[in-house]
Parts: structure tokens; sequence; C-alpha cells
């Protein structure tokens, strides 16, 4: 990183805007947190469902006109190289590390303004060889490639929806269908199976009960008493 501030002082603005792209491309592929919030800190809203390409575009578009950004591009680079060390009491040296660098940002940033493709080209480059070496990359590098994902994902989210739908009026039309038919589906050739007429089967017939006949005690004889003697002599 010293020549990085020796390539500002120089002069050598290719030198330094070299060093700036490896700087970013390192960030942007092993730390995008990092520079996420450098931006954000600087009033440039990124955020991590972004592209790489998009957040290198937000550098590329900011960084010849906003000096907070230059200066918080500076500071987290100056600390990644070990060029600074906050919990040391030597602020005024880290400081003016900083101030260095920031001055260099800003060089390259002005220096853009009239090829900035060439150089957002060499940085898109960068971010790719080390997104490969890196090995399972997660982040979507070209911009062009999360919208692609994202047609993908709204075509087949598409299908799955219309699916639903038909599966959902077909089942409607089947019930509908049975009910109109009483119940019964018609076949495909379009005419209903009438099943055949089952008639009623009668209950068995169940004799009444038998009545109960009460025996009938037989008559007692009557006895005529014999006369009485009245003392009348015959």
């Amino acid at each position: 990183m010293s020549n990085f501030t020796g390539s500002v002082k120089s002069g050598d603005l290719a030198m330094t805007s070299d060093i700036l792209i490896n700087e970013l491309s390192d960030f942007i592929v092993h730390d995008t947190k990092t520079i996420i919030n450098a931006l954000n800190k600087a009033g440039v809203k990124v955020s991590e469902a972004d592209s790489d390409e998009e957040i290198a575009d937000a550098i590329i578009a900011n960084i010849g006109s906003n000096k907070t950004l230059a200066k918080t591009l500076a500071f987290i680079v100056a600390e990644a190289n070990e060029l600074i060390n906050t919990g040391k009491p030597d602020k005024v040296k880290w400081t003016k590390t900083v101030d260095d660098i920031a001055e260099g940002v800003s060089e390259v940033g002005k220096s853009i303004e009239s090829n900035k493709l060439s150089f957002k080209g060499d940085l898109i480059d960068r971010i790719k060889t080390k997104a490969e070496s890196k090995g399972d990359y997660k982040r979507t590098i070209l911009t062009k490639d999360k919208k692609s994902a994202k047609a993908v994902f709204y075509v087949i989210g598409g299908l799955v929806f219309i699916g639903l739908v038909i599966w959902g009026i077909a089942r409607i039309q089947k019930s509908h269908l049975k009910m109109e038919n009483g119940g019964i589906i018609p076949p495909v050739g379009g005419e209903s199976i009438v099943p055949p007429i089952v008639p009623p089967i009668a209950p068995p017939v169940v004799a009444p009960p038998a009545p109960i006949v009460q025996p009938i005690a037989p008559p007692v004889p009557t006895m005529t008493p014999p006369p009485v003697n009245s003392g009348v002599i015959i």
C-alpha cells in the first residue's frame, strides 16, 4: 500500500488506479459487508442483494465526487493493509495515512470520469478472477445473471400458479357436473352411466301374536236344602 501513496505523490495515476482496482475487488469478493457498510456510511445505498457489478457501478458513479466515500474507502483499505491501528493513541499518524489514500482514491475517481467503462471492465475482470480462485462463490457477479435468475424464478412460479388455477377449475367443474347428474359422473364419451334400478325389498310379514285363552272353571251344582219340620203332626 506504500506503493499506492507513492504513486499518488508521483502522479502515476495508472499505477494508483491498478492498485485501487485490486483493493476494491478484494473487498467485493472476500469482504462484501465491509465495502457495503463503507458505501452506506457515505450515503451511497447498496445492499448484499445487489450484484457485484451493481456495487462496482455505485463506487464508480460516486468515487470522483463524494469525498466521504473516498475517505471511507481509504479507511478500510488502510485498515486491511495494517497501515493504521485505531486502538493506539497515534491518531494523528493514521489520520494522515487515511487522508493520503483518500486523495489517491479521489484522483482516480476524477481521472476515470471520461473513461468509466474501461475502469469498470478491469474491475469486473479482477472480480471474476478472484471469485473463480475462491471456488464456491455464491454471489452474483453480473447484473444480467441476477435478472436471469429472477426471470426463471418468476416463470417457474407463474407456471405453478397457472397449474394450480387449472386444477382448481377442473375440480369445480367436476363437482358441478356431478351435482347436475344426480351424483353420476359421465364418462369421457359424454354418455351417462345409469346404474340398474333395484326394486325395493318388502319387509317380511310378521303374523300377529295368538290371543291368550283363559281356562273356564266348570259350574258348581246347587243343592236344595231339605224342608224343615214345622212341628205339625200329620
